[in-house]
């Protein structure tokens, strides 16, 4: 029997730097499991401290010293790395190389672009991030993940984007979410209460941090003077950002788990890594930012302006909605598997759709058969084409993709939520150039693995014969509703195994 890919993390974090580096590769090592991975950390002694959960891992978690050898870390490891994940500043291409020694391929969170790797994949959230960025900074054959649907997020906040898009939020805002990063150095939770008293506000306040926050106790002695709580190392974030009508937060990970559910923020940026993220979401009307939250009068007419301005609040949630869909972690694990191949011995994926294929996706539509077995068998025109891309990509419970060929577009996976099945309905194109490939079956198996722990429902007209042995060979089975056909939801899934 084969044995498991093998993947080893080595990151950092503590009450300086956070944990936001820590937290996107637990996210990333917990989907890479589910698909049959193996992982483990490396990490300095403070990061066990400053993030408990390591310690629940299925493997043991090195403890790294101050010297932080590659070299270490190959001697302390009891089998083969496929994948060697490295999220840290300070490391560059010199320390990746080490790592080769002991790892077959490298991946890289970056979000500064500001030196050199020798790495096999790169993925960087920053909103407004080309892949231009990184010229002359990394080998040509990296494969460059750029975006923020990219970053990698607990399965919670996809799962909470779907089943509550509007959340607990009220038409008369009262609950405020301060929520400024686990160990938050700069004690913005103490400024934000100052800044909420000062105000005056009529509002009940949630605070959430870390159990090595340094500033916790100061914060919990603010709370008398609020109708608040302090919830520490909270295990449903998203359950805590759901309900809130504003948050107070900061400028790393948890930005983007802010997007992924929609939620208006003021952000503070407590350290100079956030400034490119805080500035590019600010400019895209996501966020507002934060520019002296020391100043508690000037702080808290920042908060009352917004929270009394439901256009603000509004106008906030559309636009951060639209960046993030939560589901980075999975596509960063479909990333990191060997991509199945069409039958000419092209790689096939899945890239999340943009306005940019409208072009190819129109001229996909007036193919006289690609309409031939659809429920709607009418061809749209340009105007109305336009009008429905820009609803689908406005729906956050729509999940786009481009099924891509090697480079090349070949086709649309959608899926839909369908509340009164509680699961998704998946729609599939592919262009008559690449039909006769595999390139369907292979899309569909990537596509159960970005979306697997949920129901999966086709709708397959009876007469459409390569269609029905499609999905049947995909584990689609057909339903007691005619023509629908379903894939039950999965716990696990084995790329390995969906892909061949």
């Amino acid at each position: 029997m084969a044995l498991q890919p093998f993947a080893v993390f080595r990151c950092d974090g503590g009450p300086l730097i956070g944990t936001g580096h820590v937290m996107r590769c637990l996210a990333f090592a917990d989907r890479l499991e589910d698909i049959g991975w193996q992982t483990q950390f490396a990490v300095s002694p403070e990061t066990v401290g400053a993030v408990p959960s390591l310690a629940s891992r299925q493997t043991e978690t090195i403890r790294l010293d101050e010297n932080d050898s590659p070299k270490d870390i190959g001697a302390r490891l009891d089998r083969s790395c496929d994948l060697a994940v490295i999220d840290h500043y300070e490391r560059d291409a010199k320390y990746e190389t080490a790592c080769r020694d002991w790892a077959k391929r490298v991946f890289i969170f970056d979000d500064l672009a500001d030196r050199k790797h020798d790495c096999d994949m790169i993925a960087d959230f920053t909103p407004g991030r080309t892949s231009d960025a990184y010229e002359g900074k990394i080998p040509e054959h990296c494969r460059k993940l750029i975006g923020a649907n990219h970053a990698p997020l607990r399965r919670s906040f996809f799962r909470t984007r779907i089943v509550a898009p509007d959340g607990g939020a009220s038409d008369q805002p009262r609950h405020i979410l301060i929520s400024p990063g686990a160990t938050d150095p700069t004690d913005i939770s103490s400024h934000a209460l100052d800044a909420i008293r000062h105000a005056g506000l009529d509002v009940s306040v949630t605070i959430a941090l870390g159990s090595a926050a340094p500033h916790k106790e100061k914060v919990d002695a603010k709370l008398s003077d609020h109708d608040a709580e302090l919830l520490i190392d909270c295990n449903d974030m998203a359950g805590e950002i759901s309900r809130a009508d504003l948050v107070i937060g900061a400028g790393g990970m948890s930005a983007w788990e802010r997007c992924c559910l929609g939620k208006p923020t003021l952000m503070a940026v407590t350290a100079a890594n956030q400034k490119a993220n805080a500035a590019a979401l600010s400019e895209m009307g996501a966020i507002q930012v934060v520019e002296a939250p020391e100043d508690s009068h000037l702080f808290g007419q920042t908060i009352s302006g917004l929270l009394s301005d439901a256009n603000a609040l509004r106008n906030m949630k559309n636009r951060a909605i639209e960046l993030c869909d939560g589901l980075g972690s999975a596509r960063l694990a479909i990333a990191a598997t060997p991509a199945p191949k069409a039958k000419d011995g092209k790689p096939v994926s899945l890239r999340p759709v943009t306005r940019e294929d409208s072009d190819i996706m129109f001229a996909w539509q007036q193919e006289p058969e690609m309409r031939r077995y659809a429920r709607n068998r009418q061809t749209p025109k340009r105007d109305e084409h336009e009008s429905w891309l820009a609803n689908k990509l406005a729906d956050p419970r729509c999940i786009f993709n481009i099924i891509t060929h090697g480079d090349t577009p070949a086709g649309v996976l959608r899926f839909d939520y369908r509340q009164e099945n509680e699961g998704f309905e998946i729609s599939i194109l592919v262009g008559s150039e690449q039909h006769n490939l595999g390139i369907a079956g292979h899309a569909l198996a990537l596509g159960r693995v970005l979306i697997d722990d949920w129901d999966l429902l086709a709708y397959v007209d009876s007469e459409n014969r390569s269609s029905l042995r499609l999905f049947e060979h995909a584990g689609y089975s057909p339903t007691s509703s005619e023509g629908w056909w379903c894939a039950p939801a999965k716990e696990i899934r084995d790329l390995s195994l969906t892909t061949h």
